[in-house]
């Protein structure tokens, strides 16, 4: 158990990780029903946002616009329980619960659901709106599933002073990641992340997730020059949530017109967003450990022997109680 389980010979260190990751690709969007997706081609600049993270990565598969909002007074949104008011009343200057701007007092007939009436809200006008009106037939950017992210990992062991190697240059420009033929390739395309996680991304793209890629480096010292990590794909985030499922934030592009208007375009964005984590060890073989491990079994053994003989003496044969031990009660004495 020593040896084998908690490795009792060996010696261990953990690596020391720096991760930087590119990704690549482009689309081509052409709904013309959607104000922004009609005829445009969207590159790593537009869908990968913000362009740079601390250990990890996201990238656009849907989007929802909302453009030429300014500041004024508009309808809210009437799918929000807080904005109707068939029943109440609008409190001037009280915030619409999860809505997206402040009451006005007056309530309106809504425009964008017959027979419903709404508080009327000051606002960036028009809210916010994300039904079939707003949203293409399929993800705004399916096509990124054949976008490819390239992982550059350097990894350190600095107890022993050993550093990973580095992966050439024209392999990268020719591989791509597949668990069964190219297992060491640092370049993945967005589909086979998603797939060997056992999401489909046809699915994922609609909502969003949140992804991990993990990279495990186990190596011994011997052959850290020779070690090559092995890659583990895994959802962090529940992809059967009812309520605010999978992954998205919103951000705003403002410009000001000739006359001094501040107008904006609100982005829904929604996609994926990649967690790059690493772990391992690397191992040496380690004298003075081993000594330990030895001496701690040999004390073991002699603790055993002891409780072995005691268990016997109290739970097992009479027999053997009378051979180990003599009765001097029943010895005469010397005369």
């Amino acid at each position: 158990y020593g040896f084998w389980w908690e490795k009792g010979s060996l010696e261990f260190d953990y690596p020391e990780s720096a991760t930087t990751t590119k990704l690549r690709g482009v689309v081509f969007t052409n709904f013309s029903d959607v104000y922004g997706l009609n005829g445009r081609i969207w590159d790593a600049a537009d869908y990968v946002i913000p362009p740079l993270e601390n250990g990890a990565k996201f990238v656009m598969t849907n989007l929802v616009l909302t453009p030429g909002q300014r500041q004024g007074v508009c309808e809210e949104d009437p799918h929000l329980p807080d904005a109707r008011c068939e029943n109440t009343t609008c409190q001037p200057g009280e915030p619409v619960e999860d809505g997206h701007g402040v009451k006005t007092g007056r309530c309106v007939d809504s425009t964008r659901l017959p027979g419903a009436k709404v508080c009327e809200v000051r606002a960036w006008c028009p809210v916010e709106r994300d039904d079939n009106t707003t949203r293409t037939p399929t993800p705004a950017f399916l096509d990124s599933k054949n976008f490819t992210l390239f992982i550059k990992n350097n990894v350190r062991f600095p107890k022993f002073n050993k550093q990973s190697k580095v992966t050439t240059a024209e392999y990268v420009s020719k591989c791509r990641y597949d668990p069964n033929h190219a297992e060491h390739c640092p370049v993945f395309s967005l589909n086979t992340i998603v797939s060997l996680a056992g999401h489909s991304y046809d699915e994922v793209a609609e909502e969003g997730g949140v992804f991990q890629i993990l990279i495990t480096w186990n190596c011994k010292v011997h052959d850290v020059d020779d070690c090559w990590p092995k890659y583990s794909f895994h959802r962090l985030d529940r992809g059967d949530h009812k309520i605010f499922r999978g992954f998205h934030y919103r951000f705003a592009d403002h410009s000001e017109l000739a006359d001094g208007t501040i107008v904006r375009t609100l982005y829904k964005a929604i996609g994926l967003r990649l967690i790059v984590t690493v772990e391992g060890w690397c191992s040496q073989f380690d004298s003075w450990k081993t000594i330990k491990t030895i001496g701690s079994a040999l004390g073991f053994l002699t603790i055993a022997s002891i409780i072995t003989e005691q268990a016997v003496y109290l739970f097992g044969s009479k027999f053997y109680g009378e051979q180990k031990y003599t009765d001097y009660d029943d010895v005469d004495s010397p005369k």
